[in-house]
C-alpha cells in the first residue's frame, strides 16, 4: 500500500513539474478565418522537440493563462476538468488536432542547457472554443441571437386579490 500511494506521488509530482515546462511566452501575430497566428518560444532539451513545446506552450497558454487578443485576455478553460485538459499535454498530444500550422522565426540556440526558439504557431482558435463548449470546461456565451430569442417571450403576471367576506367591498 505504502508502495503505491509513493508511486502516486511520484507520478502527480512528474505531472505537475512536466506543466511548467512551457514559457508561455506567447502573444498575437495575427487573426482571421477562425484562425489566429501566435509567436510563441519553446524550450527543450533536444532541438527537435522545441518546436513541440512552442506549440504546446500556445495551446497552455490560452487555455489556463489567457493571451492579450483571445477571450479578452482571459483562459479559454473556466470549468477545468483535468481528465480532459491533460489529454491536451500527454501521450494522446490532443493539442496538435487544433495546430494549423507552425513557422520557424527564430532558430533553436542553446541557453542555460536547454534550446530556446521562436515560432510562429497558427491555431483553430474557434474550433478549440467550440470543442471546449461541447466537453462542458468552457461557458458558452450567448450571442445577440439568443438574447432576441427570449424579448419575444410574455413574461408571466400574478394578481393578487384579498379575500373579500360576504357583504364587504372594496
Amino acid at each position: 500500500m505504502r508502495r503505491l500511494s509513493l508511486t502516486f506521488v511520484l507520478s502527480l509530482l512528474c505531472l505537475i513539474v512536466s506543466a511548467q515546462d512551457y514559457l508561455q511566452l506567447v502573444s498575437v501575430v495575427s487573426e482571421g478565418n477562425g484562425k489566429v497566428t501566435f509567436v510563441s518560444t519553446g524550450i527543450a532539451d533536444s532541438r527537435k522537440d522545441v518546436q513541440a513545446n512552442a506549440e504546446q506552450s500556445v495551446i497552455y497558454t490560452l487555455l489556463f493563462q489567457g493571451v492579450a487578443g483571445v477571450n479578452d485576455g482571459k483562459p479559454l478553460v473556466t470549468n477545468n476538468n483535468p481528465v480532459y485538459t491533460n489529454s491536451f499535454f500527454n501521450s494522446t498530444a490532443r493539442y496538435s488536432f487544433y495546430i494549423a500550422g507552425s513557422e520557424e522565426v527564430r532558430r533553436p540556440q542553446r541557453q542555460s542547457g536547454k534550446f530556446r526558439g521562436d515560432y510562429n504557431v497558427t491555431v483553430y482558435t474557434t474550433r478549440l472554443m467550440n470543442d471546449l463548449e461541447t466537453n462542458g470546461v468552457r461557458e458558452k456565451k450567448m450571442d445577440q441571437s439568443d438574447i432576441d430569442e427570449t424579448e419575444g417571450i410574455t413574461k408571466p403576471t400574478i394578481t393578487v386579490v384579498p379575500f373579500l367576506r360576504d357583504g364587504e367591498s372594496y
